[in-house]
């Protein structure tokens, strides 16, 4: 599953001390995911460098990094990961079906927030692809 989207924009990318660049763009993100229905934490400073926020449902976790990368054309990364303890892996099967389920609506939901006019060279990556650099391997969607 493609969970990683890179992408270009306007948003401003000037963070300051203590505030890492994007917050703008962090917010954006989490108010079109909460306007779509998922109860979300967040966004908060991770180290300085993203922000995050995070979906926290029985059994499992997504998480959302939003990154600054100025790497053209990735100039800005929001990754994407889901948590399932191992113990629900383990005995209960279906929490990982459910945890699987939600982040591909999670992500639909970020790729039609990305839709606007505003985002240019939108890249979906698997996070293999991408921990491994090899960013050829890229889909228009997630």
């Amino acid at each position: 599953m493609k969970t990683f989207v890179s992408f270009e924009s306007d948003f401003p990318h000037e963070g300051d001390e203590g505030r890492p660049p994007g917050l703008e763009l962090a917010q954006y993100l989490y108010e079109g995911l909460r306007n779509a229905g998922f109860q979300i934490s967040g966004p908060q400073n991770r180290e300085d460098w993203a922000w995050d926020f995070l979906l926290d449902k029985n059994g499992y976790q997504i998480e959302t990094v939003v990154g600054y990368v100025n790497d053209s054309p990735i100039q800005w990364l929001v990754a994407t990961y889901v948590h399932v303890s191992f113990w629900k892996k383990l005995y209960m099967n279906s929490v990982q079906v459910q945890a699987e389920s939600a982040l591909q609506n999670y992500c639909q939901v970020i790729h039609e927030l990305l839709s606007g006019g505003e985002f240019r060279a939108i890249r979906w990556y698997e996070q293999i692809d991408f921990d491994n650099n090899d960013t050829d391997k890229w889909a228009a969607s997630p």
